[in-house]
């Protein structure tokens, strides 16, 4: 799996909520720099939290990953559009690979509308 395609499988995990494939994505020393201060997990334990967490603040949440999605060497980086009962939001997403696992993430809101989202989604990819 190249790194776009992983990059897309966060964007299925946080939709359907299984977490199943998170050890072959993330390296057990994955650090996320905008962790919440509540989590003390690390690695891939870490990410599925923060998924667990998503999904129950966000009823019916489902992600879609915007085009394009931009890889070079050992980061990855793009747009997410997160959809759910509560409104509707975009991401800017900053992975950075090592050995072919996720090791660090920042992210940012670039915008959010509170309100219920159109959910009714058949992809996960926004072009």
């Amino acid at each position: 799996m190249n790194s776009r395609e992983m990059f897309s499988q966060l964007a299925q995990i946080f939709s359907t909520g299984d977490t199943s494939s998170v050890e072959s994505l993330f390296h057990s020393t994955y650090v996320d720099h905008q962790k919440p201060q509540w989590l003390d997990a690390g690695g891939p334990e870490e990410f599925k939290e923060i998924v667990v967490s998503a999904r129950r603040a966000l009823p019916n949440l489902i992600v879609d990953v915007i085009d394009p999605v931009v890889a070079d060497g050992g980061a990855v980086a793009g747009r997410m559009r997160w959809h759910s009962d509560k409104g509707e939001r975009e991401t800017i997403e900053i992975l950075r690979l090592d050995n072919g696992l996720f090791v660090e993430h920042w992210g940012a809101e670039v915008w959010s509308k509170p309100g219920p989202a159109n959910t009714n989604r058949t992809s996960n990819k926004v072009r």
